[in-house]
Parts: C-alpha cells; structure tokens; sequence
C-alpha cells in the first residue's frame, strides 16, 4: 500500500472511531474515554493534514516555487502538533473538577467502547509505522495514533478498575495520564517540525565531522560559509565555499565533495570552488574548518 492509501485507510478508521468514544464518553460518563475521543480527534486532523501535505508535496517545481511544495509537510507537522496543547489543557482543567468531586461512571460501557478503539488504533499503528521513520508528517501522524493507542489502553485499565472497585476517581486520573501524553507527542512534533521550519541542521547531520571529512579530500584547504538545512524530512540541502590548492583539478574535488555530503544524508548540495584563501568572510558564517 502507498503511503497516501495508509495515510487514507487510517483516516476513515480515525474519525469513525472517534465519534464512537464520543458517543461512548457520553453514556459511560467516562472524562477518560472523551479524553481519548479528543485524541483520536486530533489524529484525525494530523491524518488529514498529513494527507493533504503528501498530495501538495507532488506538486512541481514552477518558476515562482523552486523548491516545490515539500516544506507544507512541515507546516503541517507544526499545526498538528501545536493543536494537542489546548486539548489537554482542557483535560486537565476538566479532570480538577472531578477528582474533587467523582462522578459516576459505568465501567463496563466504558470498557466495551475503549476495547473497539484500542483494536482500530492498532490497525492504524501498523500502517503508519514504516512511513513514520523517513518522513516528518507520516512521524507526526504515527506518534499521534502511537499515543493514543496507549492512552486506550490506560481507559480499558481504568474502566477494569471502576467495574471491580467502583473506584470512580481513577476515570480522572488516567484522563490526566492522558493530557500528559498529548503533551509529550505535541512538544516533539512541535519541536521536529520547527527545526525545520527554522532552515536549523538536521540531527542526523553534525558539522563538525562533515566539514572534516570535507577537508580530508585530496586538494582542500579549508571549508567556510557552511550552510545545512532541510526542506523537508529526509531531504537535505547544503551550501558552502571551499578553498582549493590551485593545482587540484575541480571537477575531482567536487565529485569527492559530493561523495562526502551523501554520506551524510544530504540529498542536494552547492559548492563554489575557490583558488584563494578569502579573508572577508561574511556577516552569517557559521562554521569554518581547515586543515592543519
């Protein structure tokens, strides 16, 4: 299955299931079980979102986008992830309310409903992870359905709880547990996806050992005015200058360059070859090597 037929499969699943623990949350009195519907809600939107971003990605390259559309997975990214903040704000706020006063909640329609959920998470974990691992936006979907399959799992445990003990009060509590789950996968989607938003270097590429394994090519004096970033996840763009010793021939130290660079998952580059050692360095250099 393609990516967008996963990414579609997973959306019908997505909001299906969600209005079914609505449904649920309401009859049970479950704040848990609604907690877990908001969750799914928001996978839901990062499932469209994510799809819509895969669609505009294949969009090509026109004189006025160079680059194309790939930075919307980003964006896209960003949005699901900022939109899980107020939604656990809420649970949170609701959850006060009813650890001081519980209410009752009826355990074994909570547990019905939650069981159904936690089989259709499943079925979307599986066809989200490969794709998670290479693209940003297929990642922010996965970690949003990842997350919810164990916050489901947490209402199922609850629910077990309340129907043997008549322990209502730990409805509320594992909707807390699940405010803090939103949290924790809103923060790092936030975070991917500002990195590269922000043009920042990528984590699987470190500076310092790219430019020295740069410097270590025959006829390289030096690196300077480096530049990496991403334009989308998993493809990689770098800029830089590179000082070389006048008698080495240009077009070897180039394909030696490029060779180092996709070693370090950089998919695109752009080298200006200089004979000089340049003094004037710009204003927005960032990193500089040379040899000894």
């Amino acid at each position: 299955m393609t990516p967008q037929g996963r990414l579609s499969a997973s959306l019908a699943i997505a909001g299906s299931v969600a209005l079914l623990e609505v449904i649920g949350g309401i009859l049970s009195n479950s704040l848990a079980l609604l907690a877990d519907a908001g969750h799914l809600a928001t996978d839901t939107l990062s499932l469209a979102l994510a799809l819509f971003a895969v669609r505009i990605a294949r969009t090509p390259h026109s004189e006025r986008s160079t680059y194309g559309y790939h930075r919307a997975e980003a964006l896209a990214a960003l949005v699901n992830g900022a939109a899980l903040f107020p939604i656990a704000g809420y649970i949170f706020y609701e959850g006060c309310f009813r650890l001081l006063n519980p209410p009752a909640v009826q355990g074994q329609t909570l547990v019905a409903f939650a069981a159904v959920a936690l089989a259709a998470n499943l079925v979307m974990v599986l066809l989200l992870r490969r794709g998670s691992r290479t693209n940003i936006n297929m990642k922010a979907a996965f970690l949003h359905v990842f997350g919810d399959t164990l916050a489901t799992v947490g209402v199922i445990a609850g629910g077990v709880v309340v129907i043997v003990y008549g322990i209502s009060v730990v409805d509320a509590l594992m909707a807390a547990l699940i405010g803090l789950l939103i949290l924790r996968s809103g923060f790092q989607v936030v975070k991917d996806s500002l990195r590269i938003v922000m043009e920042q270097t990528p984590e699987e590429v470190r500076l310092n050992e790219l430019t020295s394994e740069m410097t270590k090519v025959q006829g390289v004096e030096s690196v300077h005015d480096m530049h990496v970033w991403s334009i989308t996840s998993g493809l990689n763009m770098m800029s830089c200058h590179v000082d070389v010793d006048r008698h080495a021939r240009d077009h070897e130290v180039l394909d030696a360059l490029n060779q180092v660079a996709r070693k370090f998952s950089i998919n695109h580059s752009t080298i200006q070859i200089e004979h000089h050692q340049d003094h004037t360095r710009a204003s927005d250099i960032d990193f500089e090597s040379k040899k000894d």
